[in-house]
């Protein structure tokens, strides 16, 4: 094991001392405690027990101990825990249960060249799945996708890749992974091949979490792609179990850590481009977002827009800056996408 720097060191004890004083009641012996812990030669946490021991400050030990390694560990990943080898595979179990799952929602093809794409988790083969659906849509008369990842989850980096690597340039770099071993790390990058030739909306809320909010955190820094939503629940991390000493625990924890090509790591919140309440009272339809006349066919293209909608206010929005980018040509072939034909 790396031996940890001092201010690692310093940051761990600082982290778990406050409950131990607090334990003890002591004033005496915070000032003691404080004072040692500045010291820049204090190198273990068996130094700082001692020296509670020498001020006769009742404490317990085993939960001194425990409170180190859990500031240690917090120090690494602040939603770490510890479990014992049984909780770890019914974690692992709950995993694979995922995987085997639709880890797609919804696919859908809409009107006036809309598609519609809800991942539940971006678990193994998650990607590659997402890759072929996509892959499927771009034709000529594509003309944005939503992309859904609003409740979603997963631990698959593999599939944010694969599935940001869709909308990216050839060889753009996408994100870096430090640490986990086992050739995990290095730089990802796009697949080589030509980005989906359609617009993108990714649809975010305070459950998007784990790989899901990876991704959205991924294709957020890729030009032409918008957030819409609400803020994600900040904790963009995949968890695996390590083992500790002794074999009768492990800790919960996000070995890895996610760098984007800006240099943010991946954790904190994500919040959307266009702030939308998914509590609205009553959703905007397409089909009723213009006064201006329409030739039948656009007119039944909407209405059917309109029903798959729904009375979602988030998915509605989603629709109506899709159209908006149609109406003002952004990216469209005029010839192609021409729907009301």
């Amino acid at each position: 094991m790396p031996e940890l720097s001092a201010p690692t060191r310093l940051y761990a004890r600082a982290r778990f001392l406050p409950r131990v004083l607090a334990a003890a009641g002591r004033t005496a012996a915070v000032v003691v405690v404080l004072a040692a812990v500045a010291r820049a030669d204090v190198e273990s946490v068996e130094e700082i027990l001692l020296v509670l021991e020498e001020n006769d400050v009742a404490f317990d030990v085993t939960e001194a101990k425990r409170g180190a390694v859990m500031g240690l560990l917090k120090a690494v990943d602040p939603s770490a825990r510890i479990v014992t080898p049984e909780e770890a595979a019914a974690l692992q179990a709950e995993i694979e249960l995922a995987e085997k799952t639709a880890l797609i929602d919804k696919a859908e093809e809409w009107p006036l060249g809309l598609r519609c794409l809800k991942i539940r988790g971006l678990y193994a083969e998650c990607g590659s799945r997402v890759a072929e659906r996509v892959a499927a849509w771009c034709g000529a008369d594509a003309l944005g996708l939503v992309l859904d990842l609003r409740g979603a989850g997963g631990n698959d980096l593999a599939s944010v890749a694969r599935i940001a690597g869709l909308f990216a340039a050839p060889g753009t770099a996408l994100f870096s992974v430090e640490g986990g071993g086992g050739g995990q790390g290095g730089v990802r990058t796009g697949d080589g091949k030509q980005p989906a030739n359609m617009a993108l909306v990714v649809l975010i809320d305070g459950k998007t979490t784990g790989a899901a909010e990876i991704l959205a955190a991924v294709l957020h820094e890729l030009p032409g792609v918008l957030l819409l939503g609400a803020a994600t629940a900040g904790d963009a991390r995949v968890r695996e179990p390590i083992p500790l000493p002794g074999g009768e625990q492990m800790a919960y924890l996000a070995a890895r850590r996610v760098v984007l090509p800006s240099g943010a790591t991946c954790g904190e919140r994500i919040d959307p481009d266009i702030a939308v309440s998914a509590t609205a009272a009553e959703a905007k339809t397409p089909a009723a977002s213009s006064a201006q006349p329409r030739a039948p066919r656009e007119q039944d293209a909407r209405t059917t827009l309109a029903e798959r909608v729904g009375g979602d206010p988030v998915l509605s929005r989603a629709v109506d800056v899709l159209l908006g980018l149609r109406a003002l040509k952004i990216g469209v072939d005029e010839d192609a996408n021409d729907h009301s034909r």
